[in-house]
């Protein structure tokens, strides 16, 4: 195990990295660092169990210490070391980013190492479920939740910026026909890799999601022009259209899309969506693997 020891006080860093030696049998690793700013350029090039920080190493200044100040490391589980006077601070930070607290002069050596393995646990259940609220359990993409949030901040961007946004709606053609012949594990499977296909088409900064069922959402930022939009959709119905093997079955499927364009069709997340999904219901009505550019009816 590596922890990661934020304390300025020379006597109490020897004895917390004494304690977790003891404790752990030596078979951890402790690194100690007297300053945040320091413990940060740390976590920049190493990764770390958990950070054992001393909490009046949080100097807030008067302002709202805990989310700005933990939020640079609160992706690792941090334990604070306080003083007992200070415990209603420590009990706060823990609403900000921290799993647990030590109070200084009332620790062993087992406590600190129970307490450090609890607070790695209790990160892991936090992460567990903030992926189960945000991503698709069968594709591992990003759910609706976490791709309305995206594309959200994709339209401030836009309306600072200037810059277009991009939202593809997809939906398989004839998707049913293909669970009820073949079966719903074999439905599944067939959408697991199409979502891997989808991925593979897009850039790093593209934000690929599913929306439920078979249909899927595609979010671009930053595109040139329209004939580069066209590309992307081309693409993407040629990686569609190849067979899958599926459990040594060759199953054969294409796509419709629905193209939309920020702030040419639309000024909000819900019009955006909905304005998609009409437009790939018209690629569905025109016989299916084509892609078709929302226009808004004649007045």
């Amino acid at each position: 195990m590596k922890v990661l020891l934020v304390e300025d006080n020379p006597a109490d860093a020897k004895l917390a990295r004494d304690m977790l030696t003891e404790a752990c049998s030596g078979q951890i690793k402790v690194t100690q660092v007297s300053r945040l700013s320091t413990a940060l350029k740390f976590l920049s090039r190493d990764e770390y169990d958990a950070i054992l920080l001393d909490l009046t190493l949080l100097d807030t200044h008067g302002l709202d210490p805990f989310s700005q100040i933990l939020a640079p490391i609160a992706r690792m589980p941090i334990v604070l070391l306080s003083d007992p006077t200070e415990e209603p601070r420590a009990i706060q930070a823990m609403q900000h980013g921290a799993q647990d607290y030590l109070l200084k002069g009332q620790w062993s050596a087992d406590q600190i190492a129970r307490t450090i393995e609890k607070a790695i646990k209790r990160k892991r259940a936090e992460e567990a479920l903030t992926y189960l609220a945000q991503y698709d359990y069968l594709t591992a993409l990003a759910n609706r939740t976490l791709f309305r949030d995206r594309l959200g901040q994709a339209l401030a961007r836009s309306k600072r910026n200037g810059k277009r946004v991009v939202l593809m709606r997809l939906g398989m053609d004839r998707f049913k026909a293909i669970n009820d012949t073949l079966g719903h594990d074999m439905g599944d499977a067939l959408l697991k890799a199409a979502a891997a296909q989808l991925k593979s088409c897009m850039r790093e900064v593209d934000t690929v999601a599913r929306l439920g069922g078979d249909e899927f959402t595609i979010m671009l930022e930053e595109v040139a022009s329209d004939g580069a939009i066209t590309e992307v959709a081309q693409r993407i119905l040629h990686a569609i259209d190849k067979p899958f093997n599926l459990s040594g079955a060759e199953v054969r499927v294409t796509a419709s899309i629905g193209i939309t364009i920020y702030p040419l069709d639309h000024d909000g997340v819900d019009e955006f969506l909905k304005h998609s999904g009409e437009a790939m219901d018209h690629a569905k009505e025109q016989g299916g693997n084509s892609y078709h550019f929302y226009s808004a009816p004649a007045k």
